[in-house]
């Protein structure tokens, strides 16, 4: 079964984003690359919850960065009760039960699954075998 990997970046007091939800504060590196690179190529697919997933979308399929090319690939499966289409490469609403969608998820064949963002889960990560 293929696990749930959470990489999420946050400062040392446990803050993902500024009081206007700006991540200004993050500084990306040689090591960071290497990090989100090898991530990356570990993966089987990107988890997004509706508001990272249109970020994201908004942001990859037009980027030149080192590993566009990867995110614009990967399977993403975004778990939304407001989106009803989405339009980014590869890309998938999951809709109802999150947990059992994401435990289907973890069954089938393949890479681990990545969540590289906060998402609100109204179960933990932890429910899902």
């Amino acid at each position: 079964m293929r696990k749930l990997i959470a990489s999420n970046i946050a400062s040392m007091d446990g803050f993902f984003a500024g009081p206007q939800k700006e991540i200004d504060w993050f500084h990306v590196d040689a090591e960071f690359e290497e990090y989100s690179r090898q991530m990356l190529e570990d993966a089987g697919g990107l988890l997004f919850g509706a508001v990272t997933y249109q970020l994201m979308a908004d942001f990859w399929p037009s980027s030149k960065d080192v590993i566009a090319g990867k995110m614009n690939s990967l399977g993403k499966f975004v778990a939304s009760s407001t989106l009803n289409e989405v339009s980014w490469n590869n890309s998938h609403i999951l809709k109802g039960d999150i947990q059992k969608e994401v435990t289907r998820l973890k069954s089938l064949p393949g890479k681990d699954l990545v969540l590289p963002a906060r998402l609100s889960f109204r179960t933990s990560p932890k429910d899902f075998p």
